[in-house]
């Protein structure tokens, strides 16, 4: 077997910046974020709005603010910048947050509204590159239209249990169909409870907002995140697609992960229990025997998926369907953000399946441009590539280690002969078997 690539983490920013400014020169060339989805649209389409702006301008958001980088390349000229801020805020004060040009319903849908506040949450940014003048001029609308956007998700979260929040596409969490004494099929999911959490979590953390206003963002996303947790099966360490649901799968999870930690490592107030804990290592640690670091079996779920939503046309209850493709860097995304959660002697074998999916991404851009297209998408997709390739920077950070058996055995028995192991051992078998254990066995106080 031929040795593996080292993980080159200025190789991994150089590529992300190859396709920033390719994006950039496309933006500059065609006026608008236009990819095949957009191609025919006129004028007074534009003006209806599409979630394609925000996506565009996270792609240079995103990793400038997380890297902390404030290389040319991934700023846009400030003509740009104004223009689509603009287009945003006119956007996000329309009266339907649709998904054009993903879904041509006109109903508003809770993705829509994520991605609105995920991108003015790094606008506002103190790292975003934009120039501050830009953003003092328009940070009291934005604040407000950000106030707005978390309403509405406030108010369309379906409560599965006491306590917990879930997410549908849209306000409505399930539908029942035409028979009445059918029994309804639940819209709410991982997926789209994630990409809620995910944008809560940059809104609580990036914008300047009362102490009221974070601390009910902050419950939204504890619910949030409960709610997650409900979906997970011990039995097989895999997560629901929702908390009722029989569909459970290393898709879910890799959704379910991908947020769970995501708000984990962004909130200090926000920490897992030890049960929590473990279900996510166990978690981690099937999708990792599930595809192999070597990818074996990623075609099962590097796919295409569809989604069920229900929307209100009028007084008619109707359902559709959405696509996604960003499963792929999903992926990588949980990988990265399970690291601390995992065991030590897993972290090798997830090192190797994050270098893996790297050397995958780069495959699959586009040889001329460097950036990246699924079917008729590239401004999506080449998002959720730059996130995961952004991450991997961050959180790919560690070489990997190899350990023979002796090593670990020398290891083990160094550390048990601690004194301070000992007697932490000795306390919780005191405090767990008291009836075997007396106080004069384990010295007294």
């Amino acid at each position: 077997m031929a040795k593996r690539r080292p993980f080159d983490r200025r190789e991994t920013k150089q590529n992300i910046e190859k396709a920033v400014v390719s994006l950039r020169n496309l933006r500059e060339k065609e006026g608008k974020w236009k990819d095949e989805t957009t191609e025919e649209w006129s004028e007074e389409d534009w003006k209806k709005g599409s979630v394609v702006i925000g996506e565009g301008l996270l792609c240079f958001l995103y990793p400038t603010v997380k890297l902390k980088t404030y290389d040319a390349n991934f700023k846009l000229p400030e003509k740009i910048v104004v223009e689509d801020i603009r287009f945003l805020m006119d956007f996000a004060s329309s009266e339907i947050l649709h998904n054009l040009p993903y879904n041509d319903v006109e109903t508003s849908f809770t993705e829509t509204a994520a991605l609105l506040l995920r991108a003015f949450s790094f606008v506002l940014h103190e790292n975003s590159g934009i120039p501050e003048s830009i953003r003092q001029e328009n940070t009291d609308k934005i604040i407000e239209i950000c106030q707005e956007l978390i309403k509405f998700l406030k108010d369309s979260a379906y409560k599965p249990s006491k306590g917990t929040y879930s997410w549908s596409f849209t306000e409505v969490s399930e539908w029942r169909g035409r028979i009445e004494k059918a029994r309804p099929m639940l819209l709410d999911s991982t997926y789209n409870t994630g990409i809620v959490l995910v944008a809560l979590c940059d809104a609580h953390n990036f914008l300047n907002l009362r102490p009221t206003d974070r601390e009910e963002i902050f419950k939204l996303i504890q619910g949030g995140s409960e709610g997650v947790i409900e979906c997970y099966d011990a039995n097989i360490s895999y997560f629901a697609k929702n908390k009722s649901s029989t569909e459970k799968n290393i898709i879910h999870s890799v959704f379910a992960l991908e947020s769970l930690l995501y708000c984990y490592e962004n909130l200090e107030r926000l920490s897992p229990s030890d049960q929590q804990k473990e279900s996510i290592g166990s978690a981690v640690e099937k999708l990792i025997s599930t595809i192999g670091y070597n990818l074996s079996n990623l075609a099962a779920y590097d796919q295409d998926l569809t989604w069920n939503f229900a929307y209100k046309a009028g007084e008619e209850l109707r359902s559709g369907m959405v696509e996604d493709r960003s499963t792929l860097g999903s992926i990588s995304n949980a990988l990265c953000f399970s690291l601390k959660y995992i065991s030590p002697l897993a972290v090798d074998d997830v090192y190797k399946t994050i270098d893996s999916l790297i050397q995958r991404y780069y495959r699959r851009r586009d040889s001329k441009t460097n950036i990246w297209i699924r079917n008729k998408t590239r401004i999506y997709y080449t998002l959720r590539m730059i996130e995961a390739l952004t991450n991997c920077i961050l959180y790919r950070t560690e070489e990997e280690f190899t350990l023979s058996k002796r090593e670990l055995s020398e290891m083990l028995s160094k550390t048990l002969s601690s004194d301070e192991v000992v007697w932490y051992i000795t306390e919780k078998l005191a405090k767990q078997i008291p009836s075997l254990i007396s106080e004069s066995d384990i010295g007294g106080k």
